[in-house]
């Protein structure tokens, strides 16, 4: 059951990555709504296998994790609305994380095949992002669908031309390729080698991020490559202070500079912009609506802001872009709580650690870092390799004998079918050379042994 799950972990992450594609070509025979087929197989798989852990009795611990958090705050957030389909699009969102929490070992250790495959994922999606910028704009940019009754674009369109043009390749938008790229690149570390290919994958990624204009990813994704390529354990260390400090960065921006007057940009392809917008506008309002809808302690409740407001506050739709602000409007105090938990998992990794390990230290700075300006847990491949690179350090980094049932047992080796056991029974051997028994001796052929 671990392997089929594995396939729809796979399928669930080139449907993201070609979702522009996949919707455009389902808008044009009028299926827009078919695009939640992914999210079906994905739930389909992830129930087989845990009912099959079940079953068993040794359940992923990230499966209780996951209904508790939901439990918990979705009953905030029905206390506080008396709602539920906001709390279905909450629980999706985390839903990512689980699932990323169960496939781990597969993405965080894969077979040179498995490796291969995202290697090809990743250079397809860099290349579709080149082209996208400097060649020809894809004809899917800026059309929308209309699912349930709620418009959906298909793939945005920021209506910015030249080098100020957010080129989203195959993916969505901008966004979603700046959180996909680096994280499809810091995978494939895993397993790579070669100081040219690592080299060249780091350049390929960094290219791909200028012509997202995605800053925020861009920054980060420089800082961890810079922090894995100082040595093997030089850079766990790197990688702690690191973690540390954008987890600092990404609580305390939006709390300290909300209200602060910033100067007005000068413009340009990286200009700091967009990041005076989140000052003066998002985050303001953000901690304005959490304000007016908090039972505090525990914020506003699972699906409280983002997009699942589009169910109740299509007006006040509102995006955090602040991880920690996202995590506050859903889990109010908790999400320091979360925080905190999350860091000392991370300083828990030693020094001597595998190439795998130190992968997903720099995949997990990676999305706390770009999460100082991005929401990420409302994003489908931010949420999935989050649950991954969390899994992986606070679980199954161990040895295979103390982690719990996340991998298939392997089948027993096929004895030939004279060997029973372990014990090895041969074969008759042939009539002809069998030799033949002596004569049974009768009681008047038998010695005198009687007693004297």
């Amino acid at each position: 059951m671990q392997r089929f799950f594995n396939g729809c972990a796979a399928v669930f992450i080139v449907c993201y990555a070609f979702e522009a594609v996949i919707r455009w070509l389902l808008n044009m025979v009028g299926m827009d709504a078919a695009i939640f087929a992914r999210d079906v197989v994905l739930v389909v798989g992830a129930a087989g296998l845990v009912t099959q852990q079940a079953l068993c009795r040794r359940l992923h611990p990230a499966v209780l994790v996951y209904l508790g958090i939901v439990g918990l705050h979705g009953l905030v957030f029905y206390l506080n609305f008396g709602l539920l389909s906001p709390i279905a699009v909450g629980a999706k969102a985390l839903f990512a994380c689980l699932a990323g929490a169960l496939a781990a070992r597969f993405f965080m250790s894969p077979t040179k095949r498995v490796w291969w495959f995202f290697m090809g994922l990743w250079f397809v999606s860099v290349a579709a992002t080149g082209a996208d910028k400097y060649f020809q704009a894809m004809p899917w940019v800026g059309m929308k669908a209309n699912i349930g009754g709620l418009d959906v674009e298909i793939a945005r369109d920021w209506e910015m031309s030249g080098e100020s043009y957010r080129a989203g390749g195959l993916t969505r938008s901008s966004i979603n390729c700046a959180s996909l790229v680096p994280l499809l690149a810091l995978l494939v570390f895993s397993q790579c080698r070669s100081f040219w290919l690592r080299a060249a994958i780091s350049i390929g990624t960094i290219g791909a991020l200028y012509c997202t204009t995605q800053k925020g990813s861009l920054l980060a994704f420089i800082a961890v490559t810079g922090a894995v390529w100082v040595g093997s354990r030089l850079s766990v260390i790197v990688l702690r202070g690191a973690f540390l400090f954008f987890v600092l960065l990404m609580v305390l921006l939006p709390v300290v500079l909300v209200g602060y007057y910033m100067p007005e940009g000068g413009g340009g392809v990286f200009s700091s912009e967009s990041f005076f917008m989140r000052v003066e506008g998002m985050w303001p309002e953000a901690w304005k609506w959490i304000g007016q809808h908090e039972l505090f302690p525990f914020g506003v409740g699972l699906g409280g802001i983002g997009g699942a407001q589009q169910m109740y506050a299509g007006e006040q739709l509102n995006a955090a872009d602040n991880l920690f602000v996202f995590m506050y409007a859903y889990f109010g105090l908790m999400a320091l709580v979360y925080l905190c938990l999350m860091t000392v998992a991370y300083w828990s990794v030693p020094r001597s650690c595998t190439p795998s390990d130190r992968n997903a230290l720099a995949m997990l700075l990676q999305i706390v870092a770009y999460g100082i300006a991005i929401s990420i847990l409302d994003d489908g491949a931010g949420a999935f390799f989050l649950g991954v690179a969390l899994s992986w350090i606070a679980y199954e980094r161990k040895s295979p004998s103390d982690a719990w049932m996340t991998q298939a047992a392997p089948k027993p080796a096929k004895l030939p079918r004279w060997r029973i056991g372990t014990v090895k029974a041969t074969r008759p051997p042939p009539a002809s050379d069998v030799e033949p028994l002596p004569a049974p001796v009768t009681p008047s052929q038998s010695p005198d042994v009687s007693p004297r």
